[in-house]
Parts: C-alpha cells; sequence; structure tokens
C-alpha cells in the first residue's frame, strides 16, 4: 500500500464498503465513517475542527481500520493520519456502538500506545453523551491524561454534524452530498446499533424517592453522580435533536468554570443536593434568548424559558406587554406562563398566557408606577408519576424542549433599540463643523437673554 504508516504491522484502509462478516457492526460502521472523513471534504473539515484540526486545500488526510502497531498486541479500530506541509498529526479512533462502553483501562492502554509512536490524540466514539469534544463520558484519572489529547464523538453527534451539512446544503460535490446522505441512512438504521439517549440510570428513581420523603440527598453518594452524568448526557442529546430539527448548531452554554468537566460535575451535584433542581441552558443561534431548561425534582415539573428584556422605548407596562403578545399572538397557550420581572426588590409577578389575553391589566394593576423590565415566557409541565420514570421522564423532557421553541422560541424577537436619528438642525453638515457649533452656541445663548 503506497504511504502505508511505517510503524503499521498491519491495517486497512479505510473502505466505504467494508468486506467484513454480518456481525460486525462497529467494524464497518467504523469503516464507512472514516471513509467518509477523508472522502466528503466538508464532512471531514468539520469533525477534525472539532479536535482542533484544521484541513485546508494544502492537506492531505488518511484513515486506517484494524490497525496493529510494530511489536504490540493491541488493536485500536482506527487511525487517522493529517499531513499539511512537513507537519503531521495523528490520531488513534476507538469505538463502541449499541450498549457497549468504553472503559479507563483500555483507554489507558492506548494513551500509552500513543506515547510510544507520537500519536497526538485518541478519539473514542460511542453511544454516550458529552457536553463538547473535548469532555470524556469516562472519568479519567490523572495518571490516565497525559500528554496525548483525548476527545469523544458521540454517533449522535457524528449523526447531526452531517445531517447540518446535508440540510443546509453544504456540500459542494453532488457525488460527495450522496454518499454522505448515505452514511446517515445507514448509521441511523435500527441494526447499526447507533442510540440516543433514552432514559434515566436506576439511580433516577431512588433520587425522586429521597425527594418527595424528605430524606437528605449526598454529594458524594454514587446515585447522585450516576443522575447528574446522565443528566449531561442528556442536555447534549437534547442539544442535537434540537439541532436537527431546526438546522442550526444549538449548543449548551457553560460558564467559564464549567468547561472543565469535572467542575461542572461539582456545581452540578451541588445544586441538585442543595436545591433538588437539574439545570442547563441552550443556545441557538440567532434565537431571541438562551433555552433555561429546568428539572425541579421536588415539585416534580420540568420546564423551559426564554428572557426577554423589555423594550424601553415604550413607557408603560401596558405597552411593553402588547409589544410581547403580538408576538405570541399564534402560540398555544397550554403550559404557557409569563412571569414580569419588575425593578427593585419588588418580586416576579407570574401569570398564565390565556389570562393575559383575555385581561392584560391584571399584570400591572398593584406595580404601583413601576415599569416591568423584563420578561420570562415560560412552558411548565407537571409530571406527577411520570416524573419518577426513567424513560417517560426523557420523553416529557424532550417534547417539551422542542414543543417549547416550536410554540414559543421561534417566534420570539429580542427588542433592538432603534438607530439613532439625524438631528432636525443638524442635517446640513457644515452645522456640526467647529464653526457651525459656535454659530449654534451663540443662538442658543441669545435665545435665553
Amino acid at each position: 500500500m503506497s504511504n502505508f504508516p511505517e510503524y503499521l504491522e498491519r491495517g486497512e484502509r479505510a473502505r466505504l464498503f467494508p468486506v467484513l462478516a454480518d456481525t460486525s457492526k462497529e467494524g464497518r460502521s467504523t469503516a464507512i465513517l472514516l471513509s467518509c472523513l477523508v472522502h466528503v471534504r466538508e464532512f471531514g473539515q468539520s469533525m477534525l475542527a472539532s479536535v482542533n484540526q484544521k484541513i485546508g486545500k494544502r492537506a492531505n488526510l488518511k484513515a486506517y481500520t484494524e490497525v496493529v502497531f510494530k511489536g504490540k498486541t493491541h488493536r485500536p479500530d482506527g487511525l487517522l493520519v493529517l499531513r499539511v506541509g512537513k507537519r503531521e498529526w495523528r490520531g488513534l479512533i476507538e469505538t463502541k456502538i449499541g450498549n457497549a462502553k468504553l472503559s479507563e483501562e483500555q483507554i489507558a492502554d492506548y494513551i500509552e500506545l500513543a506515547k510510544k509512536y507520537n500519536i497526538n490524540a485518541l478519539i473514542t466514539i460511542s453511544n454516550q453523551f458529552t457536553s463538547r469534544p473535548d469532555h470524556h463520558p469516562i472519568k479519567l484519572s490523572t495518571k490516565t491524561r497525559s500528554r496525548v489529547e483525548i476527545y469523544h464523538w458521540s454517533w449522535m453527534y457524528i449523526i447531526t454534524q452531517a445531517d447540518l451539512l446535508i440540510s443546509n446544503q453544504s456540500i459542494e460535490d453532488e457525488d460527495q452530498h450522496f454518499i454522505l446522505a448515505e452514511m446517515v441512512r445507514f448509521l441511523t438504521h435500527s441494526s447499526t446499533g447507533v442510540k440516543s439517549f433514552d432514559r434515566m440510570p436506576s439511580a433516577w428513581t431512588e433520587v425522586v424517592q429521597k425527594v418527595a420523603d424528605g430524606a437528605p440527598l449526598q454529594q458524594k453518594s454514587e446515585e447522585i453522580q450516576d443522575v447528574v452524568a446522565a443528566w449531561h448526557q442528556e442536555v447534549r442529546d437534547i442539544s442535537l435533536m434540537l439541532s436537527r430539527q431546526v438546522n442550526v448548531k444549538v449548543e449548551i452554554k457553560l460558564s467559564r468554570s464549567q468547561l472543565d468537566p469535572v467542575t461542572r460535575a461539582k456545581e452540578d451535584t451541588a445544586n441538585l443536593v442543595k436545591n433538588h433542581t437539574l439545570n442547563a441552558r441552550l443556545d441557538v443561534h440567532n434565537a431571541a434568548a438562551s433555552i433555561d431548561v429546568v428539572v425541579d425534582i421536588k415539585r416534580r415539573t420540568i420546564s423551559a424559558s426564554m428572557m426577554l428584556i423589555a423594550p424601553d422605548n415604550r413607557k408603560t407596562t401596558a405597552s411593553r406587554l402588547s409589544w410581547l403578545l403580538q408576538q405570541l399572538q399564534k402560540s398555544s397557550e397550554t403550559d404557557i406562563h409569563i412571569k414580569l420581572h419588575w425593578p427593585g426588590r419588588k418580586a416576579h409577578t407570574q401569570h398564565a398566557l390565556g389570562e393575559l389575553r383575555e385581561n392584560s391589566r391584571i399584570a400591572w394593576e398593584n406595580s404601583k408606577d413601576r415599569h416591568v423590565l423584563r420578561f420570562e415566557v415560560c412552558m411548565i409541565r407537571q409530571l406527577t408519576k411520570r416524573f419518577g420514570q426513567r424513560k417517560n421522564f426523557i420523553d416529557e423532557l424532550e417534547n417539551l424542549v422542542s414543543g417549547f421553541y416550536e410554540t414559543v422560541g421561534q417566534r420570539l424577537r429580542a427588542y433592538q433599540s432603534p438607530a439613532p436619528r439625524v438631528r432636525e438642525d443638524r442635517v446640513d453638515p457644515e452645522s456640526v463643523t467647529p464653526e457651525g457649533l459656535q454659530r449654534t452656541v451663540k443662538g442658543e445663548k441669545s435665545e435665553h437673554m
């Protein structure tokens, strides 16, 4: 094989049509994916960008499967080799499909292999979800982490990136467009083993019951950590689901501290123990505001909301509320509520959308000449028994977020201050020269004498 890496004892160029046993779902999916990374330029660019590698016109990307390194028994599922001029970047690929899980032991073995052969990165692929490609679903010890970069792609993340390119007509070459569409068709078939996140762990039912009984939650308990890890996976799955629905990337908005997955897990665990809630924020490109998703275990409610600043060019609460209700004319009233946030320490007030449509005066009757500053449009749903059911909870949550954006989110427009207008007395450019301004000042003085 021409240009076959000298450090490999065996390996196969990634094939679009791999000749493998029917039972080799993992091997077939890996080969097809890696082949599409190489041969569909825009797809390769999108995926490699997520691991901080740029594919330009001078770049050369090759992919190999079932690789065996000289003198080693470990057999990673794939290898990517990117050459740009004299620079070479290498990434090991390890894939799992169906219910198979990644293990720290295997990851540690591949990191040692990467160190020995100057391989820059390890990319794992499975049905497990992470918030970002540079986060990992396995809690890796300090010993396991090293100078080798570690990334993770879920199969649904891969499918979503491909679907966005296809839906937005971003593939220039017609044949490459067809190939990528066929890859998505293959990976989304039920026989392949690719899955979305569809149920909370068994610990979910226990935690919900403990909160209902008033029992304390222990921050370091395994059940709490399992619930938070599952929540992070579900939030990622929701962001990918919404991305496919609206044909733009929907990102999870994290604080600076939460960019570290360990810190994020600690913060969300502390919040769950203290407040009995799970929270997330989603950013939809060009939407009026971020979507806040809240799971309140004590009340057994789930909610999605968006916050809008009230238009300050409208002087009364009545006109400001009218501005909002006009945007929601076609929105269903089911489960929709409006929270009005007031200046100072005055608590927010809340009304159902239907009530405000019938009589908007209830929003400001007791406002004492204060004018609303912000509107929070919420969809709130009480789940009762379904809340503690592992699969039904996920179904209800995904339906709520999707329904909220379709009913409310896509209709909202953020207030934008009107463009400043030219003063009537300064239409002529000469009026704002030093001489012109001096004449203006003199004229104003004479008027006051």
